[in-house]
């Protein structure tokens, strides 16, 4: 493999690793116990299985500005296997507009159906615990691979939550 290839290579691998730079505030939601589905609010929109990231593009965001320096974006829906719903019809974020945002909501436990909840989220976390390890293996070997090629690993980053009411401000270092 010529050295132009080699390159080529490098720069592709980093840039799986890496992913891409854009300016953007995410929201990561969590349900107590966590494997609801959630969907936004408003829209019905579906996000997935907890927890889910709602990514918000900087511009985006910038719309739902307030006077009080927060973003009012559209509030999340859980439902559980069971059918239990729990919901927050707006969510407040407060911090950068490029912030990492963290909310959970939480099943009402006197609800029916807290067995079959419980159970679905063992299996949930089981399934995640299997995609991080298989996760792993992979940056392993694209690092192992950029190693060969003189690269240094990414350094670490650490980061501090704090919550305030229904807000967690994360910072990170």
């Amino acid at each position: 493999m010529n050295t132009l290839s080699k390159v080529a290579l490098a720069i592709a691998v980093m840039a799986t690793v890496s992913g891409c730079a854009t300016p953007q505030a995410t929201l990561t939601v969590s349900t107590v116990p966590e494997g609801a589905v959630v969907t936004e609010a408003r829209s019905g929109l579906a996000l997935g299985i907890a927890p889910v990231v709602s990514v918000y593009n900087v511009a985006d965001l910038a719309r739902f500005k307030r006077n009080d320096g927060c973003y009012y974006v559209n509030g999340m829906r859980a439902q559980w296997a069971s059918g239990a719903i729990s919901q927050i019809p707006e969510i407040r974020l407060c911090g950068s507009v490029s912030g990492a945002y963290n909310i959970a909501l939480a099943r009402d436990m006197s609800l029916p159906g807290l067995d079959t909840d419980l159970e679905f989220a063992m299996k949930a976390a089981l399934v995640r615990a299997q995609i991080a390890q298989a996760n792993a293996a992979t940056t392993m070997a694209d690092m192992a691979v950029l190693r060969n090629f003189g690269f240094a690993a990414p350094q670490a980053v650490s980061c501090t939550s704090t919550q305030i009411g229904n807000t967690v401000q994360t910072s990170c270092r």
